[in-house]
């Protein structure tokens, strides 16, 4: 019999998280029958994956949330009635709900029927946990079918706290989901041990990382000879991705007498920043910013680079990159990855085998790493392999199916 499984997510599509559409055509190809729950749907344009989207047809398959708040209180109360009336096996429920509580908000009732729509079928798999905190309090929750297996991931920003102030606001918040929920799943080590500290239960929380499709990001040779250095860096332009410290390693290659092309992938608030340094720095032959791009234009970036500067860091809030894709993306080509040590970006790759660790911040160290895999190709080669080799038996899109659907049938 075929189960139903509905994803949540905040907004679909979008450029940055690729690995939901991975994990829903997974889910699909599985034979699944798949719902993506939204609160904003875009257009397929607002993707890398348009051509995925297309061919798993997947726009059909989302459903928008209610969007009741931008409404005044007379179109709320018309909204709300016209919205019972379509679903009348639930009018029951909701005249309890109604007469228990003679002062319900609206805004509950909304989230009451936004949980209706999501709670169905077998399977519900919530990413990003502040999609779905709403729906397990006790006055919502107990009138759901309580038989769904209930899945939530974290990704990283949704278990960030910088204070003890912070730390109990989400305990608060998220104290009846990591109650009720039945499996929760993270992308790292260091993720577990956040989200242990807002007060999940050890024994729900699986460490299951994000998935590469090995068959889109596949394996290339690299050349004999770089020349110039060809370095790449993926990810928004945002403070904790870090993107000024690559512009800084060019720079100091420059000045050690190395020719260097150096492109960053990705859009954000940083650019101008980052415009201005390249500028500061003379560097505008060196560096582009080529904005967002599809997998496509990705996948052949890294095929002509000799190593990818993966750059996040620890910013001013104390936030750090929870895993780090583009890292795996980046060795699963065979383009060995240069890293800052900081949060979970140990998790995806084998220091000194497939990749290489530095110290965060650490500018000098970085550089000396690129200059090291330069004099020494052997060593790059060998680097290259491995790094596919690891993506195949860690990350591979296949390997991290089988942990879910473990997940799912348990």
């Amino acid at each position: 019999m075929t189960k139903r499984i509905t994803f949540v997510v905040n907004s679909f599509p979008t450029f940055s998280e690729t690995f939901i559409v991975n994990h829903i055509v997974s889910c699909i190809k599985e034979g699944f029958d798949v719902r993506i729950v939204a609160k904003v749907v875009n257009d397929i344009d607002n993707s890398s994956q348009k051509s995925l989207i297309a061919q798993y047809s997947l726009m059909e398959k989302v459903y928008q949330l209610s969007d009741c708040y931008r409404l005044n209180r007379f179109d709320q109360s018309k909204w709300l009635f016209f919205s019972l009336l379509s679903n009348l096996r639930y009018l029951i429920v909701a005249a309890n709900i109604f007469f228990s509580r003679k002062k319900y908000k609206l805004k509950k009732w909304q989230k009451f029927l936004d949980a209706l729509l999501i709670f169905q079928g077998d399977i519900v798999h919530i990413h990003f946990a502040d999609n779905g905190s709403d729906y397990f309090i006790p006055s919502i929750y107990q009138h759901l079918n309580s038989s769904i297996k209930t899945v939530t991931t974290f990704h990283g920003y949704d278990a960030h706290f910088t204070n003890e102030s912070k730390l109990l606001y989400l305990r608060e918040k998220y104290f009846h989901l990591l109650d009720k929920v039945d499996v929760i799943t993270v992308n790292s080590e260091y993720l577990r041990s956040r989200v242990a500290a807002l007060g999940a239960t050890l024994s729900k929380v699986s460490v299951v990382p994000i998935p590469v499709d090995v068959g889109v990001f596949n394996f290339k040779k690299k050349p004999e000879f770089y020349e110039p250095i060809k370095l790449l860096s993926v990810g928004r332009l945002e403070r904790i991705k870090g993107h000024l410290f690559g512009i800084k390693v060019v720079h100091q290659l420059i000045t050690r007498g190395y020719q260097v092309k150096y492109k960053i992938i990705g859009e954000g608030s940083e650019r101008v920043q980052l415009m201005n340094l390249i500028h500061e720095y003379d560097l505008s032959y060196n560096i582009e910013l080529l904005g967002n791009s599809t997998q496509e234009t990705i996948v052949d970036e890294l095929h002509n680079s000799f190593v990818m500067l993966f750059t996040s860091t620890k910013d001013e809030n104390k936030r750090m990159e929870a895993f780090g894709l583009a890292s795996v993306e980046a060795q699963s080509t065979g383009t060995p990855v240069i890293a800052f040590n900081t949060g979970g970006v140990s998790d995806t790759l084998n220091s000194g085998t497939t990749g290489i660790l530095v110290e965060d911040k650490n500018i000098d160290e970085m550089t000396n790493s690129i200059i090291e895999l330069l004099n020494d190709s052997d060593k790059y080669k060998q680097m290259c392999v491995a790094a596919r080799v690891l993506v195949e038996e860690k990350f591979d899109v296949n390997v991290i199916k089988d942990q879910y659907l473990n997940i799912y049938h348990d």
